[in-house]
């Protein structure tokens, strides 16, 4: 069966001489940078199952099956954990296993990921963020050997940001968090921007969406913009790279953007719920989406995608999705699913004029 969706053109050619294997895994990778984890899994799992041999694969599967930005450590149950680092560490231990037969970058990257898994038992919240340090030490170390590798800025940065996931600026002061690998960051990726203007790389999807995520909270979130406007379209039915411009058009009051981009978002949504389903993590994004619809909808006045936005959320989030036992997912779904926003909607647009109903 033909894959269904496109992801852009980006590929990072890897040690493997099976090119559906190439595929597979260049598929796993864009959907890690957009955050669909789960997707991702199934694709590096597809490229092992082609090249058994392939350590960057293996790799891969670790990457995808642990923590991010979005879902790091101290979001997970007990129970999520132990899955998570029943499959991240012995896929990691494989890919060193076969790491001999790879290049200097791979071998890097896969000894830095075996730094975030250093054993497959469920260890304290502490213990765990000693694991993100780790993992974020020894992808310095590889961005230092590699400082060039558009991918290895991306992996770094994001390694980073999720030592202090949502918590790298004070907003009151307008200032990094202390403790926060907040400038460092920036820096990284700054210089990746550099690289790819100076030799006419391609825009790079990963680089793209850490660095709106690492200033959208920031004094100064309008230096994303052309971040945000690159990152549209780059990877078309990724739906969380379509929606991750609006984060920085709805905040610097570019509302049109932010309702044209979370249209695509929304629209390639509904196309991966098809496909896989909604009883899975990726399905806080599709709300999140939808959220986003809603919130720069009513900014911009228009209230009747604002309605439509607010009815879809309400239709997706149903009673057996809602009750997942996942609590940190669970939890999200259940902040989206608000009554009150859509009775406002509703309110606002006219559909309810008597004020004592």
């Amino acid at each position: 069966m033909t894959y269904p969706f496109y992801l852009g053109k980006y590929s990072r050619p890897i040690s493997t001489s099976k090119p559906k294997a190439q595929t597979w895994f260049d598929r796993g990778l864009a959907w890690v940078y957009g955050f669909n984890h789960e997707e991702a899994a199934i694709c590096f799992r597809r490229a092992v199952e082609i090249d058994p041999t392939c350590a960057i694969a293996h790799w891969g599967i670790a990457l995808a099956s642990g923590p991010f930005y979005n879902l790091p450590w101290c979001f997970l149950s007990e129970n999520e954990a132990e899955n998570m680092v029943l499959n991240c560490y012995p896929a990691v231990q494989q890919a060193l296993k076969l790491s001999d037969n790879t290049t200097p970058v791979e071998k890097a990257l896969i000894y830095a990921l075996s730094q975030r898994y250093p054993s497959n038992q469920v260890v304290s919240t502490e213990e765990f963020s000693k694991w993100d340090d780790a993992y974020a030490d020894a992808m310095r170390a590889v961005h230092s050997d590699f400082p060039e590798d558009l991918d290895v800025i991306a992996l770094f940065a994001e390694a980073m940001m999720t030592r202090t996931p949502w918590k790298l600026w004070d907003i009151d002061r307008g200032e990094p968090i202390t403790g926060a690998d907040t400038t460092e960051t920036l820096a990284v990726l700054n210089y990746g921007f550099d690289l790819v203007m100076k030799r006419g790389y391609a825009p790079h999807p990963g680089m793209l969406h850490m660095y709106i995520h690492a200033l959208e909270m920031s004094p100064t979130p309008e230096r994303a913009l052309k971040a945000a406007d690159q990152l549209f379209d780059l990877c078309p039915d990724v739906g969380h790279l379509q929606h991750m411009p609006a984060h920085i058009y709805v905040i610097c009051g570019q509302y049109e953007d932010a309702i044209r981009v979370s249209k695509k978002a929304i629209t390639v949504d509904e196309q991966y719920v098809e496909y896989a389903g909604p009883y899975n993590f990726y399905t806080t994004n599709i709300c999140h989406d939808l959220h986003m619809m809603m919130y720069a909808s009513m900014f911009a006045g228009q209230f009747e995608p604002a309605l439509q936005a607010a009815q879809a959320l309400r239709k997706t989030l149903s009673h057996d999705l809602l009750a997942v036992e996942r609590p940190h997912m669970a939890a999200t779904l259940e902040g989206y699913h608000s009554t009150i926003i859509m009775s406002w909607c509703v309110l606002v647009s006219g559909k309810i004029l008597d004020p004592l109903q």
